[in-house]
């Protein structure tokens, strides 16, 4: 193999890499949940400028993920009772969500007013615990992100431990 072409290599995975994880995140992004409703209601109520700071808390908690994960955080989750706690923990949270919304729906408006604004720490904060709150986004790094970690070869390139959940 050409030097030239031995440089280009590492770029092209990159590029890919790129948009692979792109589409990823793409997914979750779509998906409609608690982390749309704080956007909305922040953006509502003190502009556009409080979605990037609600994405920080949200990709610092990401980064956290993978660093976990990489260092081997994923073999707990693959644990049949580590994952039926997940599961019921996560059905009583949506079930708790469901009542609250059923019970506040009367009140409900889509007015938003200052005073709901949070400072920048709390929308860094509210990114993070939004999503780690989420059973869809434990869930989805329980089994596709930590799939996609293995798949694209951390055991090889990093000293670390990764594995797909199994």
């Amino acid at each position: 193999m050409s030097t030239a072409a031995t440089a280009a290599a590492p770029s092209a995975g990159l590029g890919r890499t790129f948009v692979l994880s792109w589409l990823i995140a793409f997914t979750g992004a779509v998906t409609p949940g608690p982390m749309l409703a704080l956007v909305i209601g922040q953006v509502l109520a003190q502009g556009f400028a409080a979605v990037f700071l609600i994405l920080l808390g949200h990709a610092l908690l990401e980064l956290l993920m993978v660093g976990g994960f990489a260092l081997g955080l994923a073999a707990p989750l693959r644990r049949p009772r580590v994952r039926g706690a997940l599961a019921v923990l996560g059905g009583l949270a949506l079930a708790w969500m469901g009542l609250m919304i059923l019970r506040d729906a009367r009140h409900a408006s889509l007015a938003a007013s200052a005073a709901s604004a949070l400072s920048w720490p709390l929308l860094v904060a509210a990114g993070a615990g939004v999503s780690l709150s989420n059973p869809y986004f434990t869930g989805w790094w329980a089994t596709v992100g930590t799939g996609q970690m293995a798949t694209f070869g951390l055991r090889r390139r990093w000293p670390l431990r990764c594995s797909a959940p199994g």
